[in-house]
């Protein structure tokens, strides 16, 4: 017990004599009176002392304990925005732009109608543009809320579509292309859009209920101000 003590006692010594050591070696350097170490000793340097063991404490801590490793933020892709070189014919019915699409047969909707769609109107000084947004959107509105922060307007006609179906065929084929703003209403509630679909040789016109969410491959129709 005797050795254990003792060993303690010179383990504390050499302690103190290499704080007090290290203290004098850093006054020296800083050019700065001994009289101020000697002043730690008395009562007018407790205050001194006590900010010189917290900063000792702090450093202590940041020493030991490990960083943190923040978790790397979700990258959100950017979208594609293309414009669509196509001018709609305002002198053909909703029947003859479905026809001028020659989709295949029995791939078109029964639904698709002049009943069921007003052909809206054709703006003046929009151009046409599908962009794809490029990652899962749950819902209509989130289709919708998406869009408009990329400063894109609505589509205003279901010509557009149809348009778009007879004139670049071959777009629907790499990825479907949707209308979510002419919009069939459900008499129980629920709304469906019009949309280009390819599958092999085969193209359709189909009307799609978006109740499961939208892929991330599927190109949206919007228009914009024609860019000067």
């Amino acid at each position: 017990m005797a050795a254990k003590n003792v060993s303690l006692m010179e383990s504390g010594a050499g302690l103190f004599q290499g704080f007090v050591t290290g203290i004098m070696d850093i006054v020296r350097e800083a050019n700065g009176p001994f009289e101020a170490i000697y002043r730690l000793a008395k009562p007018e340097g407790r205050k001194t002392l006590e900010k010189m063991v917290g900063v000792a404490i702090e450093d202590y801590q940041a020493s030991v304990t490990p960083a943190k490793v923040e978790s790397p933020k979700p990258t959100i892709p950017e979208p594609t925005i293309e414009a669509l070189d196509v001018k709609v014919d305002k002198t053909k019915t909703l029947a003859q732009l479905v026809a001028a699409g020659k989709y295949s047969k029995g791939c078109v909707n029964c639904d698709i109608t002049d009943k069921n769609f007003s052909m809206g109107e054709i703006p003046e000084g929009k151009e046409l543009v599908r962009v794809r947004l490029n990652c899962y959107l749950p819902n209509h509105a989130a289709v919708i809320a998406a869009r408009a922060a990329l400063k894109l307007e609505p589509v205003t006609s279901i010509a557009f579509i149809l348009t778009v179906g007879a004139d670049k065929p071959d777009l629907q084929k790499e990825a479907p292309v949707s209308d979510i703003d002419s919009v069939l209403s459900d008499p129980g509630g629920g709304v469906r859009y019009p949309y280009l679909w390819g599958y092999g040789d085969e193209r359709g016109l189909g009307l799609s209920w978006g109740g499961y969410g939208f892929d991330a491959c599927v190109w949206f129709l919007a228009l914009r101000n024609i860019q000067p």
